[in-house]
């Protein structure tokens, strides 16, 4: 119950004192009766009024005291929109005027002071403040003024109690809700219901959905959305699920020729693929790569080049199969067989020829390294010319011819050649006279010296006795005397054979000794003829032979003279010695052979007695030259190939021929045809036949005229169905035609309370980046719903304003430039409140009002029943009725003016002490002389009980409706009962 107003009587005390009088009756200002002759105080705001009063309609009268409807209080008349004027003690707006309120006066200020007389006094008569009298009493020194305020109860700061403390006409108003929770678990409640300390409890988290709103109520708004994603390779995009509360498209980019980057250009799924590949090398150096790697352009590198082998591939990657791998060389002389090593890549095999005997050719025939051996060899000459030669030399025979004759010297050699030795070498003479002395001047090879003869006492005889050169001086003989005498040296006179002899002077010289033996030269006859007592000593050796076949012996034995047997030739050996005794040592034994090419080398088996070795020459660098420089037994061998030219036009020779450089000459080119050939010679195979390309879209191909040698053809791809998804799925030269309309996103249906503003958050994009334009509609909506969109609209937001208890259903609609449309609908639910809900509306805009009767008003068909200050209606738009407290009180929402409604009563908790009596008013035909369609809905527990309608056609009409009764009703229901008496209210 709310709390006890000021009694009228004490209002009208107040407005009597002050000279005024209270306006009371009907909205059509009927004028009220006036006490202490005063007329009604006009007014145009609340400030005009006596304190406690307020300005209705020009009058002032009593406050209206209401619930807290949640709407907007106001302090001033600039809070409210004009025409409107704020009721400050309320905090309402309220319509300054009406159209039928003309004629009222300005009635003035209240009187002055006079003594005796009292005016109410105070802050404020409502809640639970008191206005206090304030007397006029006369001053000191004449006068009269208002003596001090007794009794007032001044307002104080409202708390939970139940109460209006601060008598501002509201109770426990003004403070703080409790706010619990975040997001969507956000919850607001007053801080004070009916005079106890409320309690707030967050809602129920949910899952997080797009939408604007912290669903699962973690203090962050739409996060944790899984991005969306589509596209592959270069085309892939991500996006963000929701921005600004709105579900976002993922718009794949688009695609491009396919390039080698590690990306799939062309997003087909696969990366760099199509690039193909290239080859180059020959032989098992031929490598092929693909022309991309791991993105990156792949350069063909032909591999290695090994050492040919023999397995019939082209190891050294020259363009030619086991080349250069030389021949096979077995066996010497006659026979020395070649064959090539490798022979369609199989090794081959070298078996000598067959030895046969030696003949004088320049051939090895026996095979056994030395050509012409073992042949004997010819002598020719005698002495000095005697010459011995081989028998075959270089493969022709030999002819010996002796050599030349030369003068005859004393050396034991036959000089001259004439088969003597020494023989006519002039003697030797030396002395003169007698003593003058005549030798061989070459005894047994060795060269002689004459030795004169001994001198004698020079006689005179004739003779140089003394070998001075002068004959007979000095003669001291007598002639015919003799002497003994002795030539010979002294020493030998009386030995062996030698004796002195008998000198006779003969003219006066000494004559010759005579009979005399002197020493001679000794000889084999058992005598001392040297006579130095030695018999045939110093007779020396006999030689005979040559070589191991010479021989010495003495050459006197017994006094007998020996003769010399030459020994036995043998077989000549390699020792110095000429063992077949034939005047040559070592000869016929032939020469050592080693090497082969340039390094050979021949030298005699044997020299200087001693057996020799053979050396190889040095071996060179192979040089073409047609000989063997590296002396391996193959002829400018290994000297490679000169390659030339490439392609069909590529050639392969031997560097060296026949000892002879050669050059390369390539082959003629011809123009380039399909067959994995580079026929044109030009290094590139199959190249200039471009690519052919067909199909479009998703379908467009593109393969290599030529591939692989062969002649390629192009097959578009298969047409899929269109998507949106910047491709040309379908393959009609078309993009995305027909398909990717714009996206629509629509806020989430709600549910609010009747005549509610609703802002409604939309979005509204093109995936391929079209213009889009946007556009509401109302689907459906309550019959009698006037709800509208606020204005302007844009595809960001707009507002709608529910009116009436139904579905209300909107269309959201955005268009892109090729006029593809998308739409999206919400769904606005307006419920009724409390158990008791009675709503009105009318067809066009006017004045009328709804009303429910105070059971204490009399009877409904009363004229004078209506519109009095018990009724709820526009003048009374929250009474107290029955029992304390607020739940079981009427409450009008608005008075529309002038409109088409709706205009709601609502009571929570509806009494079931006595039944509630609906009415309708026409209070202004704004609309005559059109006739005003009213429709009310009666909703009971928040479910339509009764719809009725009636047309008014007169101005003041009253519609009594029916009777709405709560006892014996089911729960949550009510009965109704209808009643349709019209009458006139002035």
């Amino acid at each position: 119950m709310r709390p006890t107003r000021l009694s009228a009587a004490f209002i009208l005390l107040v407005l009597a004192a002050c000279g005024g009088s209270v306006v009371g009756g009907g909205e059509g200002g009927g004028s009220g009766s006036s006490g202490g002759g005063g007329g009604p105080i006009s007014c145009l705001s609340d400030l005009d009024c006596p304190l406690g009063l307020e300005c209705i309609k020009k009058v002032c009268g009593m406050p209206e005291p209401v619930q807290d409807s949640g709407m907007k209080l106001c302090v001033s008349d600039t809070d409210c929109v004009a025409p409107k004027v704020c009721v400050r003690s309320t905090g309402q707006c309220v319509d300054a005027v009406k159209d039928d309120d003309a004629g009222l006066v300005d009635a003035g200020p209240p009187p002055a002071c006079s003594v005796g007389t009292q005016v109410s006094c105070g802050v404020s008569k409502l809640g639970e403040c008191r206005l206090g009298l304030s007397t006029c009493e006369a001053r000191d020194g004449g006068g009269a003024q208002f003596s001090a305020c007794v009794g007032a109860v001044n307002p104080v700061a409202e708390v939970c109690d139940g109460k209006d403390n601060d008598c501002d006409g509201l109770i426990d108003d003004g403070l703080a809700d409790l706010k619990c929770g975040t997001g969507a678990c956000a919850r607001t409640v007053p801080s004070c219901v009916n005079g106890a300390a409320g309690a707030c409890s967050p809602g129920t988290p949910s899952p997080e959905t797009c939408d604007g709103v912290d669903n699962n109520c973690n203090g962050s708004i739409d996060e944790g959305l899984t991005p969306l994603a589509c596209g592959v390779g270069a085309c892939a995009r991500s996006t963000v699920a929701c921005m600004a509360g709105m579900a976002q498209m993922c718009m794949p980019g688009g695609s491009v020729m396919e390039l080698c980057n590690s990306v799939d250009d062309d997003c087909n799924g696969l990366v760099d693929d199509g690039l193909g590949e290239t080859s180059c090398g020959t032989g098992a150096c031929r490598r092929t790569v693909s022309n991309c790697l791991g993105g990156t352009a792949q350069t063909c590198t032909p591999g290695t080049g090994s050492n040919e082998l023999c397995n019939g591939l082209d190891d050294d990657c020259n363009g030619t199969i086991d080349d250069g791998l030389g021949n096979a060389s077995c066996g010497v002389g006659a026979c020395a067989r070649t064959v090539a090593k490798c022979v369609l890549g199989t090794q081959q095999l070298c078996t000598p020829g067959t030895p046969i005997a030696e003949t004088c050719n320049n051939v090895d025939d026996n095979c056994n390294g030395m050509v012409d051996d073992g042949l004997p060899s010819i002598t020719c000459g005698v002495g000095a010319c005697a010459r011995t030669v081989p028998s075959c030399l270089n493969g022709q025979a030999v002819t010996c011819t002796p050599g030349l004759p030369g003068t005859e010297v004393c050396d034991g050699v036959d000089n001259d050649c004439d088969g003597q030795v020494d023989e006519g070498l002039a003697a030797l003479t030396c002395g003169q006279g007698i003593c003058r002395n005549t030798v061989e001047a070459c005894l047994g090879g060795v060269p002689q010296t004459c030795t004169p003869g001994p001198s004698q006492t020079e006689a005179c005889n004739g003779l140089d006795d003394n070998c001075n050169g002068v004959i007979d001086e000095g003669c001291s003989c007598t002639d015919g005397t003799q002497r003994s005498c002795y030539s010979g040296p002294a020493a030998t006179q009386g030995h062996g054979q030698c004796h002195g002899g008998t000198q006779t002077c003969a003219q006066g010289q000494w004559g010759t000794c005579v009979g005399e033996v002197v020493p001679a030269t000794e000889v084999c006859d058992a005598v001392d003829n040297d006579c130095d007592d030695l018999v045939n000593e110093g007779l020396g050796v006999l030689t005979c032979g040559v070589g191991a076949c010479a021989r010495s012996v003495v050459a006197c034995s017994g006094s007998v003279p020996q003769t010399c047997t030459a020994g036995q030739p043998g077989t000549e050996t390699c020792n110095g010695i000429d063992d077949d005794c034939d005047g040559q040592v070592d000869e016929g034994l032939g020469s050592i052979a080693c090497g082969t090419g340039a390094c050979a080398r021949t030298v005699p088996a044997c020299s200087g007695g001693v057996a020799q070795t053979c050396t190889p020459g040095a071996q060179g660098t192979e040089v073409c030259d047609g000989v063997d420089n590296d002396c391996n037994g193959q002829v400018d061998e290994s000297l490679g190939t000169l390659s030339c030219g490439v392609g069909q036009c590529a050639r392969t020779v031997n560097a060296c021929a026949g000892g002879l450089s050669q050059s390369c000459t390539p082959g003629t080119p011809t123009a380039e045809i399909c067959d994995g050939k580079d026929n044109n010679c030009d290094g590139v195979v199959d190249e200039g036949f471009g690519s052919s390309t067909c199909g479009v879209g998703a379908c467009r191909r593109t393969v290599s005229t030529c591939m692989a040698g062969s002649p390629q053809s192009c097959t578009p791809g298969t047409a899929g169905t269109e998507t949106c998804n910047g491709v040309d799925d379908d393959c009609d030269g078309t993009v995305d035609d027909g398909v990717c309309g714009p996206a629509a996103v629509c806020p989430a249906s709600r549910t609010v309370n009747p005549n509610s503003t609703l802002t409604l958050t939309t979005a509204a994009s093109s995936p391929v980046g079209r213009p889009v334009t946007c556009a509401w509609t109302i689907v459906s909506r309550p019959a009698t719903s006037n709800g509208s969109f606020g204005s302007p609209t844009s595809c960001g937001s707009t507002s709608y304003f529910a009116d009436v208890v139904g579905t209300h259903v909107l269309r959201f609609t955005t268009t892109d430039s090729t006029g593809l449309t998308t739409s999206c609908d919400v769904s606005i639910t307006v419920v009724p409140l409390g158990d008791l809900w009675v709503e009105l509306t009318w067809s066009v805009n006017n004045d009328m009002d709804l009303h429910l009767l105070h059971p204490a008003s009399g009877s409904s068909h009363n004229p004078n029943s209506w519109d009095t200050t018990l009724d709820c209606h526009w003048r009374n738009r929250t009474p107290s009725w029955d029992s304390p407290g607020t739940a079981d009180d009427p409450s009008l929402d608005r008075d529309d003016i002038p409109g088409r409604g709706p205009e709601n009563i609502r009571i929570n908790v509806p009494s079931q002490a006595h039944p509630y009596t609906i009415g309708v008013h026409m209070f202004t035909w704004r609309a005559s002389p059109s006739p005003v369609t009213s429709t009310l809905r009666l909703y009971c527990g928040g479910q339509l009980k009764t719809t009725l309608t009636r047309t008014f056609s007169t101005e003041k009409q009253l519609w009594v409706v029916g009777t709405v009764d709560y006892a014996g009703a089911p729960a949550g229901g009510c009965n109704f009962t209808p009643d349709g008496y019209l009458m006139s209210i002035p």
